[in-house]
């Protein structure tokens, strides 16, 4: 029997489509058939639905739409930092968070939890937040490397290579002594970020400046012992020379001057590490 559709409607919706037929014979007629496309619409159309809170939801209703987005159970009293835990909230492997970005991730899942968002909305935010971080990040360590080099070059070019490097000895010792009990804290400086890029430590105008500082401060043994072996004699030559004035012409070995070159000559080559507080030779191994 075909039902008030006649023998045939069945077949004629199913055409050649034999499993279509079998699924077509449990209704006995086309009116059944609609009956039952309307209520699995009606069911599709209510559960696409997304599901909503009314104004001034109930602690019920609102546990209910939390545990429907699937927002996780969290004490009313936790820590922001608790509840980005419990929204599983992971930097990617190898990303040190500061302790300026752990605060801000923490409170922006307090801020998502009170707007009870569910763990992938708030996975793909923290997700693009890690990413734009580790960017930026990146393109600034090659700005800060590329400005070094520039800064570097000029310095060298206006100073000569064996000047630059007596200057920045003479000012590191400087800062060394500065910071013995705070090493920490001259990190911090040398490694402050500028905001035209690059770091305090490396510009031009810090360096020069801190180079006058540490000269002025006593801190130039580098410098003055490349300023008297630009003579094309090193110190160890200058002080052998020095002291055999003590048999070869007593009277200039004792002139003031000669006194003074020869103090200085040992204190420099004290400050090297080639002679030992008596000013005695330091032997290498």
């Amino acid at each position: 029997m075909g039902g008030n559709g006649g023998p045939d409607w069945r077949a004629m919706l199913a055409g050649e489509d034999t499993d279509a037929i079998k699924d077509l014979s449990r209704y006995q007629s086309p009116t059944e058939l609609l009956k039952a496309f309307k209520e699995q619409r009606a069911a599709l159309s209510k559960r696409a639905e997304p599901v909503k809170l009314g104004d001034n939801p109930t602690p019920e209703q609102v546990a209910a739409y939390r545990k429907a987005q699937g927002v996780p159970e969290i004490a009313a009293d936790a820590p922001p930092e608790k509840i980005a835990e419990a929204y599983g909230i992971k930097p990617p492997e190898g990303y040190e968070m500061s302790s300026t970005e752990k605060g801000m991730i923490s409170e922006f899942a307090k801020t998502m939890y009170g707007k009870h968002a569910p763990p992938a909305l708030v996975k793909e935010a923290t997700d693009y937040f890690f990413k734009q971080n580790a960017a930026m990040a990146q393109a600034v360590r090659k700005d800060t490397s590329e400005k070094a080099k520039t800064w570097k070059n000029s310095l060298i070019d206006r100073h000569g290579t064996k000047e630059y490097e007596a200057q920045q000895a003479a000012a590191s010792t400087y800062l060394r002594n500065e910071f013995k009990d705070n090493p920490d804290e001259m990190a911090n400086i040398l490694n402050a970020q500028l905001p035209g890029g690059g770091v305090l430590g490396d510009h031009p105008w810090f360096f020069e400046n801190l180079a006058k500082q540490a000269l002025g401060a006593g801190f130039g043994d580098r410098i003055e012992a490349n300023a008297m072996e630009a003579s094309g004699k090193s110190l160890a030559v200058r002080h052998s020379e020095l002291v055999k004035l003590f048999h070869t012409d007593r009277k200039l070995y004792n002139a003031p001057q000669t006194q003074a070159e020869l103090l200085k000559v040992v204190s420099l080559r004290q400050s090297r590490g080639e002679l030992d507080a008596q000013g005695e030779e330091i032997k290498r191994r």
